[in-house]
């Protein structure tokens, strides 16, 4: 990044990421500074979703312009157990020939050793990379592979290998699905269908999703493309899926715009694009919420017509604690034309525990930039606890802008410690770092280890006193650390209020650095 801006770069696309959600995380602060120095950086948002709070740094920077993925109309494969009616999305892996099974097959649980000959082969997600599983099974006579996570929701896996590609489909499942068709093994179940199921424009699943923790940030900022997407690899072309994919459109589209419009700031040429983005919808006509799509999907032409760019478009509001709770946030609007042009908001209906205070008409004169106040008022007492999100409607003649609001009332259920991270100190042999991303205070944490397999508990790593928001980091010996090896980790939190939380995560110790 750098290196980039020294060379007075006008666009930056960056496509990596972290399990830190939070805003302040280093990679998230580069970001933001080189805005401030004029570039315009596009970041992919991650490929965690479908849960909530799966962004990532630096996609979580507060002044990027993070992009999430859409998929474009398709034949989507997915499971299906006749005698329990139940159907199981797949999500095919990077570099796999197309899921195309037209009948039943047998299925077994290749862990158990069974013969995989002409069957569809179960897997789960662990250690080995997953083209490793799948040649395997591919080898062993399995017709098709199925790798289920070890963790919740879906992943997006890659097998490819241009040496020795693959002649048998692998898609992923979740968690869940795995372990019902293992159930459901057990009791009887030989096999399963596939059906297939044509489906609208819509966002990616493996998107991840909003919002940031400690500022409540609304993220993506807008959608773009990623699913089947045909991008460049070594020696030729390939269809690619990801928010890696969707990202550079966006940045492609800040190009076209930064040619169109040569004077445009950072803020122009992002407020165009959020401005002028479609508002995207379920196919019952429901909205998708403001962490699933941001602003919406971008519309490059749109952008560089547009006659009103909206800054700040995405209200997001942060946290309520309690009572009766104020906020407000400054919506500005420049009108780029000559003439003068009226603006009106949509009044929302009413709803308990939530008061908006809006400007029923406004005009905003050629040429001028004019703040306007929006002001929320939350009676906490009379809302569930949790995040609360939804959208607001400026119309100006016959053109409608969707604006996106967030606000968390007391207390969410996003993670409260992320980021562990375990390595040896830089030139020692006898000590440890580690590190771990709080997004809010805690009283303390501890670290318990547990054997990967058998899941007993091995030994207490690592207790931690009074945490701090952010990074907090250490050393310890490796005489405390104990014995090297594969573990699962879990991080128990108990915060501030009293109350307790935990997450599993895979520690690798190293013997020696």
């Amino acid at each position: 990044m750098e290196r980039a801006v020294k060379d007075g770069v006008d666009v930056m696309n960056l496509s990596l990421g972290n399990t830190v959600n939070g805003p302040d995380y280093p990679t998230s602060i580069a970001v933001n500074r080189a805005i401030e120095l004029g570039v315009a950086v596009v970041i992919a948002n991650g490929n965690n979703g479908p849960n909530n709070w799966t962004v990532g740094s630096p996609a979580t920077a507060s002044k990027a312009l993070s992009v999430g993925a859409t998929s474009a109309p398709a034949s989507i494969p997915f499971l299906y157990e006749p005698v329990t009616n139940k159907e199981i999305p797949l999500l095919p892996m990077i570099g796999s020939l197309p899921w195309g099974l037209e009948k039943y097959y047998p299925i077994v649980n290749a862990e158990d050793g069974k013969d995989m000959s002409g069957k569809i082969a179960l897997l789960q997600r662990g250690k080995i990379p997953f083209y490793e599983k799948a040649k395997q099974a591919e080898m062993a006579g399995a017709i098709a592979v199925l790798i289920y996570n070890n963790q919740e929701g879906l992943f997006q896996g890659m097998v490819e290998n241009e040496n020795d590609p693959l002649t048998v489909p692998v898609a992923a499942i979740t968690k869940k699905s795995g372990q019902w068709l293992i159930e459901q093994m057990k009791h009887g179940t030989k096999g399963v269908e596939t059906i297939y199921k044509e489906t609208p424009a819509a966002i990616a699943d493996f998107s991840s999703r909003g919002p940031v923790t400690v500022n409540w940030d609304i993220k993506p900022d807008v959608l773009a493309p990623g699913t089947s997407i045909l991008s460049t690899v070594p020696a030729g072309y390939k269809e690619l899926q990801g928010t890696s994919m969707a990202a550079p459109h966006v940045a492609g589209a800040i190009a076209l715009l930064k040619e169109a419009k040569p004077d445009w700031t950072v803020d122009q040429l992002f407020g165009a694009l959020k401005t002028t983005a479609a508002h995207m919808e379920t196919e019952e006509g429901e909205s998708l919420d403001p962490i699933v799509q941001g602003a919406g999907e971008i519309r490059p032409a749109e952008a560089i017509n547009t006659n009103t760019i909206i800054y700040n478009s995405l209200l997001a509001f942060g946290k309520a604690d309690g009572g009766t709770t104020n906020k407000e946030k400054k919506l500005v609007i420049e009108n780029m034309t000559n003439q003068p042009k009226t603006y009106s908001f949509d009044i929302p209906m009413k709803e308990k525990g939530i008061s908006w205070n809006l400007p029923l008409s406004f005009t905003v004169q050629g040429g001028e930039k004019r703040k306007v106040p929006i002001k929320l008022t939350i009676s906490t007492t009379q809302l569930e606890e949790g995040l609360h999100q939804g959208w607001l409607k400026l119309t100006e003649d016959e053109k409608t802008y969707q604006l996106p609001y967030l606000f968390v009332n007391k207390s969410a259920d996003n993670p409260k410690a992320m980021g562990f991270e375990f390595t040896w100190k830089s030139f020692s042999k006898d000590m440890y770092m580690y590190r771990i991303y709080m997004a809010e205070p805690a009283k303390r944490v501890k670290i318990d280890l547990y054997d990967p397999d058998t899941l007993l508990f091995n030994r207490t790593i690592l207790e931690m006193e009074e945490l701090e928001t952010g990074i907090n980091e250490g050393q310890i010996s490796k005489s405390e650390v104990g014995k090297s090896g594969q573990y699962k980790a879990l991080i128990t939190v108990y915060l501030e209020d009293g109350s307790i939380t935990t997450h599993e995560t895979q520690l690798q110790i190293d013997e020696e650095s």
